[in-house]
């Protein structure tokens, strides 16, 4: 992304301006406009074609590249005498099992519409590190660790909106396109420490236009926060753990904010599934 750097691009709104700034693990540019002081911050490429244009073809073809999503290739079987002994809990999943989580994730339908759908979950998910790898790929991922924020994946249905948290922002809106299957550890998350062996959910990303940081919010958070299992500490700061219930009156107060500023269509579209 460092090549982005003096390239040129255009806001439709403030007109011409050059990007001054990366940041690659956020995947976000900074824009300098000659009619204001202060750069302009982007998601990239998401605002490419919707906020920002360019007529660069670097610019667009590094759009182009980044936006590829790297597939899951699908789990092949193992023999058990290659296996390590914490590897041997992937027979927890027997070969038929693995075979038919493959077919039934082939069928789900990437375009399914649940703008009609009423009765669903809202959850935020923190997942740090490990966003672009499961924004990539469509999918959260936590192990079978018996911990409660591991564990409360069983309760995603398809249907469901998720509000992805990494980084100190929320950087996507999500929509859950199948059930929580037990499923083996996907590669692009080897290398973390954990067991082979967790709970998967299929999900379509809406990234934001850029990322929305929830400091100015804390005292709204404090005090419509729930007193037990809520994503939010006492004083308003994000907790650890990966999944957990977003409590309603937030994610009105959430959505309200977030469109505020332009959005592409699509996290639109979900954020206003929440009445």
């Amino acid at each position: 992304m460092n090549r982005l750097i003096g390239k040129k691009v255009k806001d439709r709104n403030l007109g011409d301006g050059t990007i001054i700034g990366v940041n690659e693990k956020l995947r976000v540019i900074s824009v300098s406009f000659p009619n204001i002081d202060t750069p302009k911050r982007y998601g990239f490429p998401i605002a490419i074609g919707k906020a920002l244009s360019s007529e660069d073809p670097e610019v667009l073809s590094i759009a182009e590249e980044i936006s590829k999503p790297r597939c899951e290739e699908p789990v092949k079987k193992i023999k058990t005498e290659q296996l390590t002994e914490e590897e041997k809990k992937l027979k927890v999943l027997s070969d038929n099992a693995i075979m038919q989580a493959n077919e039934d994730l082939q069928k789900i339908n990437p375009d399914e519409d649940f703008s009609d759908n009423e009765k669903f979950s809202i959850f935020k998910v923190h997942q740090g590190k490990t966003f672009f790898h499961e924004y990539d790929g469509g999918y959260l991922w936590a192990p079978q660790s018996g911990i409660h924020h591991h564990e409360r994946m069983k309760e995603v249905k398809k249907g469901d909106i998720i509000f992805h948290y990494a980084n100190g922002a929320l950087q996507a809106i999500g929509e859950a396109l199948s059930d929580c299957i037990s499923y083996p550890q996907p590669a692009a998350l080897y290398g973390h420490g954990w067991g082979t062996v967790g709970y998967y959910v299929k999900v379509r990303y809406q990234q934001l236009a850029e990322p929305f940081s929830l400091v100015s919010y804390k005292t709204e958070i404090i005090a419509q926060r729930a007193n037990r299992n809520s994503s939010f500490d006492c004083n308003g700061d994000t907790c650890q753990g990966y999944l957990y219930d977003l409590e309603q009156i937030l994610a009105k107060l959430l959505k309200t904010e977030i469109l505020k500023k332009h959005q592409p269509i699509g996290a639109v579209n979900v954020l206003n599934r929440i009445k």
